[in-house]
């Protein structure tokens, strides 16, 4: 396993769950259906928890955190939640976030090595099957 590889990748994921908490944060503004802006926080909460534990592990590796804000260089997989948004077009844009999280996970699962990592990418992956059939079930 290439360590300078796998940081790299933990990075990518990283920003993946920083660009994705930020959405959220912009969507629950913005989403009027209360029981869908309930959803949208425990989503946005987990992908903070997900990225404090990946940050942890960027940090055994030699990398630096990343934190949950918006910034000019959003991931190329995102596309940012934006006030003038309807409804159905912000759960279209959390939707294929989260699909790119899926992706990076399961990307990662082939090259980690580690137990602990794989068991806690493995669980984030379930998760993330958890978010897509969520937002898919309020469109």
């Amino acid at each position: 396993m290439n360590i300078d590889y796998l940081r790299t990748s933990l990075i990518k994921l990283a920003k993946l769950y920083a660009d994705s908490a930020w959405n959220y944060e912009r969507a629950i503004v913005i989403i009027q259906d209360e029981e869908l802006k309930n959803e949208l926080a425990k989503m946005h909460n987990n992908h903070i928890e997900h990225l404090e534990r990946i940050n942890l592990y960027i940090r055994d590796f030699g990398g630096g955190s990343l934190q949950a804000e918006l910034s000019e260089d959003l991931s190329e997989e995102m596309e940012v939640i934006t006030d003038d948004l309807s409804e159905e077009e912000i759960i279209f844009r959390l939707k294929k976030g989260e699909k790119a999280v899926a992706e990076k996970l399961q990307d990662l699962l082939e090259i980690v090595e580690i137990p602990e990592l794989i068991q806690n990418l493995e669980e984030d992956l379930e998760d993330e099957d958890v978010y897509i059939n969520t937002l898919r079930n309020f469109s």
